[in-house]
């Protein structure tokens, strides 16, 4: 496997999410067979400083923003950040969680910092999104542009 990664990988980090998809294509395209491995583990790193934590999401937020379509979207793409972060609290507080209390009220913060970039990050590209728009309907097909002489 380390040898497949190595020579096909690695996860492309520009893409947002689903970068296994990505790769999974690559190696089927190079005629790799994907197969399940129960087995396998795969640990996920996520910032643990908020100099990482906020541009991260901020850049989350702003991609997921810049993927949708319509006002109603970014509406949605705004409220997003927060309810991800109501929703892990959630799972981490319903019985059989796996995670101590403590734990979680140490984390509460972060979750708190990394939905408001996440808001910010999709609430700014929102608003590009709207004055381009403005732009767009404003100006007559062709008006605006620079042409060479």
């Amino acid at each position: 496997m380390r040898s497949t990664l190595e020579r096909f990988g690695p996860f492309d980090e520009r893409v947002m999410k689903a970068e296994d998809v990505f790769l999974n294509d690559r190696l089927r395209a190079a005629g790799i067979e994907i197969v399940a491995a129960p087995d396998v583990v795969i640990v996920h790193r996520y910032p643990t400083a908020a100099r990482v934590l906020v541009p991260d999401q901020y850049r989350r937020g702003s991609y997921r923003a810049r993927r949708g379509r319509g006002p109603r979207w970014r509406v949605r793409t705004l409220a997003e950040g927060p309810g991800l972060a109501f929703r892990a609290i959630q799972r981490a507080v319903r019985p059989g969680s796996p995670y101590p209390r403590a734990e979680l009220v140490r984390i509460s913060p972060w979750l708190g910092l990394a939905a408001l970039s996440w808001s910010a990050g999709a609430a700014h590209e929102a608003v590009a999104n709207l004055r381009r728009a403005q732009a767009d309907t404003r100006l007559p097909s062709g008006a605006g542009r620079a042409s060479r002489v």
